[in-house]
């Protein structure tokens, strides 16, 4: 059964997909870069709540990842959206344009902030010398810095993760690029930001969705230990010449999240709310 911080979060989420909607978020990524975008994404269901409780917050209770095939028989309809999902996620990529990506994550994470803001939560860009910074800091009302927020859309599975990694599901493993940019990301964590940080996930998957969110320590002692899990496979646009040599761009390393290790909106939304100032939160896993 869902609890009170459980329905505050879902609400909260609701209201984030409503104001989605009210700025028409999904036409303009849409109309502006082609983004083509899954059926049920940005928007949320009676289907979209039975999977936040049976993928996530179960999951988070009893430490147990049940396998795609047995929540299909107990979350009613959930079997034709996992087949929908395969053949959406699955077809051929087309041309990687990181240009493109980057407006797409900007128009995103701009739209985030201006929601948070207009739910009494004071908060602005945290980059503002493009050095790699957090993407937001949150401030309580007297300007004084509380925390800081990565924050990570995802709307696509990696569907087969159970033939790469052993007892993942498709619907908890949250992607996370390793890379040259998170190296950096976290020297600034560790050596220059003396408040918390939290990488904050926005996931849209098909299934279960919410805002979901770790400590940097967390995620950093994740990498740590598990390494590189995956490395996707380069695709047309992940190479360019420049000054007659030939350099990668895009992001291919990857680690996978649990989802279950996540703590959820309701408890963020606090966090950012509240009169007190944070301090960094220990490492906990």
């Amino acid at each position: 059964m869902l609890t009170d911080l459980d329905r505050r979060s879902i609400s909260l989420y609701k209201k984030l997909i409503d104001y989605c909607s009210k700025v028409g978020l999904k036409e303009k990524l849409e109309s502006m870069y082609g983004y083509i975008a899954f059926e049920n994404q940005f928007s949320f269901t009676e289907l979209n709540e039975r999977c936040y409780e049976f993928m996530y917050k179960y999951p988070k209770e009893e430490g147990i990842i049940k396998r795609r095939e047995e929540l299909v028989n107990t979350i009613a309809d959930l079997g034709a959206i996992c087949d929908r999902c395969r053949d959406f996620f699955l077809r051929p990529r087309g041309t990687f344009d990181k240009k493109k990506d980057t407006r797409i994550g900007e128009e995103i994470e701009n739209t985030f902030m201006k929601f948070l803001q207009q739910h009494e939560v004071n908060c602005r860009r945290g980059d503002v010398v493009n050095k790699n910074y957090p993407d937001f800091l949150i401030l309580n009302e007297e300007g004084l810095e509380k925390f800081y927020i990565e924050l990570k859309y995802l709307a696509s599975p990696f569907i087969k993760i159970r033939d790469i990694i052993r007892g993942r599901e498709c619907y908890e493993a949250l992607t996370l690029d390793v890379d040259e940019k998170l190296e950096k990301q976290r020297r600034i964590v560790e050596e220059e930001i003396e408040i918390p940080v939290f990488y904050v996930f926005w996931l849209d998957f098909p299934c279960v969705k919410g805002i979901f969110f770790m400590s940097a320590d967390e995620v950093y002692h994740y990498v740590d230990s598990r390494g590189v899990e995956y490395k996707r496979r380069a695709r047309e646009g992940n190479f360019i010449v420049r000054s007659g040599r030939k350099e990668e761009i895009g992001h291919r390393d990857k680690a996978y999240l649990p989802l279950p290790m996540m703590k959820d909106f309701g408890t963020l939304y606090g966090m950012a709310t509240s009169r007190l100032n944070s301090t960094r939160i220990g490492k906990s896993y």
